[in-house]
């Protein structure tokens, strides 16, 4: 969404350019092919046009203001701020840009913050699955797969069931002992407590991390990284994480200090300087 824009400014932004592309639409029927049928006057779709013209903005405006899910990257705001204690990390949707406006979105569940009740926390962003499988001790993809197989294998089961049957009436008998089995029940509850299970497992690493000190905690965040970047070179996935890390803390007292950072060279610097990019 926009920040303190309303539909008033998005129009008077908007208007030349809808009427410059309405005037685009309506061009062709000028020409004389139009001037000696009666039926089809120009003036009847420019009226159209000009109806439609405010519905048209309303519903481009909706589309801009909500549409942050489309083509959206993520921007990740951490520190204390001037009245803070404790840090806050907030992760921020940032969709595009608009008449100098920034289209972004906050959800209210991406902002941890730190407290006396709240005092450590571990947030991993962007490809997560092998930072999850190590804090939850299971692979993201586990509960659904099993679900999966187990629903198939009831199924299965019931068909040879039915088949080995003696008699009819001894296969219907089966059919209906097997049907009071509410299969989506067991997995909903197979579901509930496999989270109870990772709940208590990123609890226990949160209880450990408690008594973290800052360069262990930095350690473990390069570390959830490098197995990461390890997992996707064994597995021959796209190798979309690896290289230096980039390595940094903020405290409360010394602000954000490097732990470990790379430094970037201009291609044609073969003198080792630093070059546009360098840090």
């Amino acid at each position: 969404m926009y920040k303190d824009y309303t539909i008033n400014q998005f129009k008077e932004y908007l208007d030349s350019m809808v009427d410059n592309l309405f005037a685009r639409k309506t061009a062709v029927l000028d020409s004389p092919l139009f001037e000696e049928d009666d039926t089809f006057s120009n003036e009847y779709p420019k009226d159209i046009l000009s109806e439609i013209k405010e519905l048209f903005i309303e519903g481009f405006f909706s589309y801009m203001t909500y549409g942050y899910e489309y083509g959206k990257t993520n921007l990740i705001f951490s520190g204390y701020g001037s009245d803070e204690e404790y840090p806050v990390m907030i992760r921020v949707m940032v969709s595009h840009g608009f008449d100098n406006r920034i289209c972004y979105y906050i959800d209210p569940e991406d902002i941890h913050a730190i407290s006396d009740a709240n005092p450590v926390a571990i947030c991993p962003y962007a490809q997560t699955d092998i930072m999850d499988a190590l804090l939850t001790g299971v692979e993201p993809h586990f509960f659904r797969n099993v679900c999966s197989i187990s629903e198939n294998m009831f199924n299965e089961i019931k068909k040879q069931l039915s088949i080995d049957c003696m008699s009819v009436e001894e296969s219907e008998e089966i059919d209906a002992i097997l049907n009071k089995v509410k299969l989506n029940d067991l997995t909903r509850k197979f579901k509930q407590y496999g989270k109870r299970i990772l709940v208590e497992e990123r609890r226990q690493w949160l209880k450990a991390l408690n008594n973290y000190s800052v360069q262990d905690m930095a350690n473990l965040a390069e570390n959830l990284i490098a197995m990461t970047s390890f997992e996707r070179h064994m597995t021959f996935s796209q190798e979309s994480v690896g290289g230096p890390i980039d390595l940094a803390v903020i405290t409360k007292n010394n602000g954000f200090t490097w732990l470990n950072r790379k430094s970037w060279y201009h291609h044609k610097d073969v003198g080792g300087r630093y070059g546009k990019f360098g840090i």
